[in-house]
């Protein structure tokens, strides 16, 4: 058996030691286990961001898990959510749930149903894997997400701030031309 058995980054592949061509059990990729294991410590590193360690495997020409030169921060993301690479293998961390709402009016709802994710609480631990991190680095991981997120501005609810809406600083030039303008004005009248 040629294939290799997914588990969100192509770390664990079948071994092809069973009968019948079944895979008597999963083994690891080395390569790819040392550069999950280098993802989740260089996101603890003191001011690192999901960005930082886009652009740090873009900068290394680290392939992402399709093979291809360009990764996303969702897939990042994916990976460092990731408890398989724990040692713990899960079923049921993510529900079916019908869908709340169209992306655009203009075009059709699609699939009647997305994904949603459930509390650690009800996950079914359906085997072990061999270890890539250890479950402190992945709590570690997981609290620095949680706070990350609890800081990005479209959570910031509570608060209404003056420049909360600035994209860049170049929002505020028009005002900043017109004051330019009006003093400019001001100057050229004659007295």
């Amino acid at each position: 058996m040629s294939e290799r058995l997914s588990l969100r980054s192509n770390i664990l592949v079948p071994s092809t030691a069973g009968k019948k061509g079944k895979p008597a059990g999963v083994r690891q990729e080395e390569a790819e286990a040392a550069c999950v294991a280098d993802m989740f410590a260089l996101y603890l590193a003191e001011g690192q961001s999901l960005g930082g360690v886009v652009k740090q495997l873009m900068r290394l020409g680290i392939p992402n898990p399709s093979g291809k030169a360009r990764w996303s921060l969702m897939t990042v993301r994916g990976i460092l959510t990731n408890p398989t690479y724990t040692g713990t293998v899960y079923a049921g961390r993510e529900r079916s749930v019908p869908k709340r709402k169209r992306l655009s009016p203009l075009q059709p709802i699609g699939r009647r149903t997305s994904s949603q994710e459930t509390s650690c609480e009800a996950w079914i631990e359906v085997g072990q894997v061999p270890a890539i991190v250890t479950k402190e680095q992945f709590e570690m991981v997981q609290a620095k997400l949680a706070h990350h997120q609890s800081w990005a501005s479209r959570n910031n609810t509570a608060h209404q701030y003056l420049l909360r809406a600035m994209r860049s600083p170049w929002a505020l030039w028009p005002l900043v031309q017109r004051t330019i303008l009006q003093d400019a004005r001001l100057l050229l009248l004659p007295w």
